[in-house]
Parts: structure tokens; sequence; C-alpha cells
């Protein structure tokens, strides 16, 4: 019994390696990593071609400190989560919306063991959805059948989940375009954002605390308006 499931699970072969799978990362260019275009920020700003490396910088700083306050990778992409397995069967997956399950590895002390084929795993909600029904942690729910494996103590899980940038919510497009244009207003050294933290006194670091010039830094935090944009989109913790 043992020897037919592990064949209808699929036996270890390196084309179907969670390694082989995922393969070098390109060496090209990285695309931009932002959840609102680049043109159209740089239309609303009023900004030309010359300065395409601080609008890039703005959008990017702009999106990845969205991820930081959500708790969660907002932006599409391929994650790989390592399970715990214990016989169990539901397995909530950290990253969504949920876009497509890519492969799910058996593994048994470190070493692959083969992939388990589609037929023995589904999610909930199941991947593909639209956005609107899916905006949830999605499970993965696996087969009894693994229980049979003797051994088993993890699942690689291969996934894509996020929004595509066509698919980004007015609110979250909105919430990303004020922090980038807030950004850019600080880093044109327009002082928004910009705070003291003492001169003589001692207060603030480094030899500008004791030379009479004020020490002034960016404010570590955020707009009051873009985080009410980003309310519904953090992740529950509970």
């Amino acid at each position: 019994m043992k020897i037919q499931i592990l064949y209808i699970l699929g036996m270890k072969d390196k084309n179907l390696s969670l390694e082989g799978y995922c393969g070098p990362q390109d060496r090209a260019e990285r695309p931009l990593r932002s959840l609102i275009p680049l043109d159209h920020f740089k239309t609303l700003m009023g900004i030309d071609d010359r300065e395409d490396g601080i609008a890039r910088h703005c959008l990017e700083a702009a999106s990845f400190a969205i991820e930081g306050y959500c708790r969660r990778k907002m932006m599409a992409r391929k994650h790989n989560e390592v399970l715990r397995y214990e016989g169990e069967r539901i397995f909530p997956l950290k990253e969504y919306p949920l876009r497509e399950v890519l492969g799910v590895w058996l593994y048994r002390d470190g070493e692959e063991m083969g992939i388990l084929e589609p037929d023995y795993w589904h999610t909930i909600p199941d991947d593909g959805l639209a956005l609107g029904d899916a905006d949830v942690p999605a499970v993965l729910v696996v087969s009894h059948g693994v229980r049979l494996l003797h051994g088993i103590d993890t699942l690689h899980v291969h996934y894509k989940a996020g929004y595509q940038r066509k698919e980004i919510e007015p609110d979250l497009g909105s919430a990303c375009l004020e922090l980038a244009m807030w950004n850019y207003t600080r880093v044109r050294g327009k002082k928004t954002g910009v705070v003291s933290t003492g001169s003589t006194t001692g207060a603030g670091r480094g030899r500008q605390a004791y030379s009479g010039v004020p020490v002034e830094k960016f404010e570590a935090s955020m707009p009051e308006n873009v985080r009410l944009l980003l309310e519904p989109y953090r992740r529950k913790m509970i």
C-alpha cells in the first residue's frame, strides 16, 4: 500500500524538486516594486525623466512601508512556506490573497521525498478567485492519505499571492500615492515630515547635538490619512 501511494503522490525526481522548480533568480534589471505605476506618479507630481531615480525610490519606499504597516506582502510575488506536518489536514497560508499554488512537496528529516499531486490537496478559498471574494488568508487542505507515508514531517508549499498592480483597490492605490508624495516632498528638502531632536541640550546623537545646530531627521511614521486608508488591509492579529 505504501509503495502504491508513493507512486501516486510522486516519487523523488530532480525535474519535480522544489529547488529545480524555483531556479536561479533572473539577473536582469530588477523591476519596480510598487503598488502604483511609475508614469502615473510622475504625471501627478510633474516629474520628468531626469528624476526617475527619485520617483522610483519614493514609490518603492512607500509600497514597502505599506507592507510593513499592514504586516503582509501586498504586491503579487512567489512565496516558499514550510509547514510542520504532524498528521493534521488543514494548514493556513501566511500570505494572501492566494493567486495560485505552484506545488506542494513532501519532506522527511530534511530530505525531499516527492511532490504531492494536486489530487491530494486543495485550498479554501480556491486559488484564482476574484480578489473581492478571496482577500482573506487561504488554507491548504491535504488528503488523509499523506498519513500513510511514514515519517513525513514537513510540507514545502510554493505559491503566488498578493495584488496585481492592475487590480489594486482605489483606496490602497491612494494610500501608496499619498505616502509616495510625502516621501518625495521630504527628499526634495521641503521639510514635510521632518522633526527636530534638539541642539546644544544634548538631545540627539553625534557632534551636531552639541554644536548649536538643531539635529533633524525624517519622522518615523506615516501621515494619519494614509493609516486610515490602510486599516481595512491590515493583517488581523489574534
